[in-house]
């Protein structure tokens, strides 16, 4: 199905930042050929709740308590959830109208991008400045414990 993205995933230590070598054949079976020049840059870390719809295709995600780091330093989202709405069309779903009745508006955003974003200001990143504003806005720049 077009716009569709189909998710394998390869079980790993959280305790290693090491690519085994299951890894290694699992990413140059799928277009990566030079996996031995990947390295950790960024630990996302993050709680989720995950919706289906039982009369429709809709699905969504909710993630909350979202902490980022690496050797850069630290940082989270604060009291912000992020929330992924996942349909087939442009139709506007339940989940949307009833944001949009609270007055939440749609961002297009990253948890990677914009935490590398936070920890990295040099990163090419002004695609994500919006986001960032954004954030800094709802919290007032009040976010504790954050580079955001």
């Amino acid at each position: 199905v077009k716009g569709l993205t189909l998710k394998e995933r390869v079980l790993s230590n959280f305790e290693s930042n090491e690519i085994s070598q299951e890894m290694r054949v699992f990413l140059e079976e799928n277009g990566v050929k030079y996996s031995t020049h990947l390295e950790p840059v960024l630990e996302v870390n993050y709680r989720r709740f995950s919706f289906i719809s039982k009369d429709r295709v809709e699905r969504f995600s909710i993630d909350f308590e979202v902490e980022f780091s690496n050797e850069k330093g630290k940082g989270d989202f604060g009291e912000m959830a992020v929330i992924e709405v996942k349909q087939p069309h442009l139709e506007t779903s339940p989940i949307i109208k009833k944001l949009r009745a609270t007055h939440i508006r749609e961002v297009s955003l990253s948890k990677y991008c914009l935490s590398l974003s936070a920890l990295i200001p040099e990163l090419k990143s002004n695609r994500f400045k919006p986001a960032l504003r954004s954030l800094q806005a709802l919290f007032h720049e009040q976010i504790p414990n954050s580079t955001v």
